[in-house]
């Protein structure tokens, strides 16, 4: 069972409500729902997970963002929390790992072996760069999914292409880049990320997003037929084709579903298949 850890900015609800619209959604995969935020798009999205009875945790008190910060919220969510889809989770005192409430109660936590038959494995995959650092195109993402049980693990989590580090909101960079995990040879999750070449600048965006979409084109070329490539990255292809940026938010929501989407494909095939194929 995978278990994401997904904060609740607005693209980031955008992806899990498009993968779940899709149809594309496994059900060995729970989302842990940390808000960040009173909004409206929470309780849409609260509302959509429970229209298609698709179970998830919410976490009430959480640790990031401004949505505990006041007692009042703007935003009634008592249905969706109330209903049998949901249950809460709640972090330990040292901030360091969560409980999640059920029958047994489990625990999601950054230890490498399990020291109870109901425990979470949690990492955090992601690796940024900084904006003067070079980047690494292609780099081991994760291989949690293979290896959890193996390690006495019930689950495992992550915080996906979003990193464990929270951040309100994004600030100006001279490199434009966006990052892809995808399924290698052997089953594990590797990540490509593409940038743009001319960065002297904060400005000229649509052009950095050509630079790095046209490596992100040529890629999908090569190996279209070895990994799986989700309808979202389908997407993000025919934007690079039609030579239209979209805004930094809909790239992160098109990458951040194409991840989910691919843990999906994964649950639902044969694991010797998947080796045999790529």
């Amino acid at each position: 069972m995978y278990y994401p850890i997904i904060r609740t900015k607005q693209f980031d609800l955008l992806a899990l409500k498009a993968v779940l619209k899709a149809g594309l959604l496994s059900e060995k995969i729970v989302p842990i729902l940390e808000p960040v935020k009173d909004s409206a798009a929470l309780k849409s999205t609260l509302k959509e997970l429970v229209t298609f009875q698709h179970p998830f945790y919410f976490i009430p008190e959480p640790k990031v963002g401004s949505y505990g910060q006041f007692a009042t919220k703007m935003q009634d969510l008592t249905a969706s929390l109330s209903s049998p889809y949901c249950q809460l989770a709640a972090y330990h005192e040292e901030q360091t790992a969560l409980c999640l409430a059920g029958e047994p109660e489990l625990k999601v936590t950054p230890t490498p072996f399990a020291s109870n038959p109901h425990e979470i494995f949690l990492q955090d995959a992601m690796h940024f760069y900084r904006h003067d650092e070079e980047v690494v195109t292609d780099e081991f993402f994760s291989d949690a999914h293979l290896y959890f049980a193996t390690d006495g693990f019930v689950g495992f989590s992550d915080y996906g292409i979003s990193g464990a580090q929270y951040v309100e909101k994004g600030y100006p960079q001279k490199r434009l880049s966006f990052h892809v995990v995808y399924l290698d040879y052997f089953g594990s999750l590797r990540i490509k990320h593409f940038a743009s070449t001319s960065n002297d600048d904060f400005q000229h965006l649509p052009e950095k997003f050509l630079e790095a979409g046209e490596q992100f084109m040529a890629w999908v070329d090569r190996y279209q037929e070895a990994t799986y490539i989700s309808p979202f990255l389908k997407e993000l292809y025919q934007l690079v084709e039609q030579k239209h940026f979209p805004g930094m938010g809909v790239l992160k929501k098109l990458t951040m579903a194409h991840q989910l989407a691919t843990m999906s494909f994964y649950f639902q095939q044969d694991t010797k298949k998947i080796i045999h194929k790529y």
